[in-house]
């Protein structure tokens, strides 16, 4: 499966790492949303967590409403756990919250992947699956 947002999972099944490309555009979000949701229908665990790293991003192209209007609240699908952003600068940090107010489901920024595990475990004792 070919992924605009290339991704990996940290934890088999349960905790999914996403590493966003700078200069990403709307359609890339697009692609991903529809792959990421024929992969969370195929897990019978109860939650799978996403961890989205944006680090790479420097400058969105296009507007905010472009890149709102590309999503949707992935975090009421069921299987979906928390989303987790980590290495937001201020662009990124806009959308989110602009996002965040609109959609104020399981959705949290942190500074760091260590950062996002530990509040995780905090909530849902992770367990690897071998």
């Amino acid at each position: 499966m070919t992924m605009a947002i290339p991704w990996r999972w940290l934890y088999p099944r349960r905790v999914l790492l996403a590493t966003i490309p700078d200069r990403m555009m709307p359609e890339d979000i697009v692609q991903y949303m529809g792959d990421f949701i024929q992969e969370l229908e195929t897990i019978p665990n109860p939650r799978v967590h996403v961890i989205y790293d944006v680090s790479q991003v420097q400058k969105l192209p296009g507007t905010v409403r472009d890149y709102l209007n590309a999503t949707f609240d992935v975090t009421t699908l069921p299987g979906h756990g928390w989303a987790i952003l980590i290495g937001a600068n201020a662009a990124v940090n806009l959308i989110l919250t602009v996002y965040m107010n609109l959609n104020s489901n399981n959705i949290r920024a942190c500074s760091s992947l260590e950062e996002a595990m530990e509040f995780l475990h905090q909530i849902d004792p992770i367990q690897s699956e071998g």
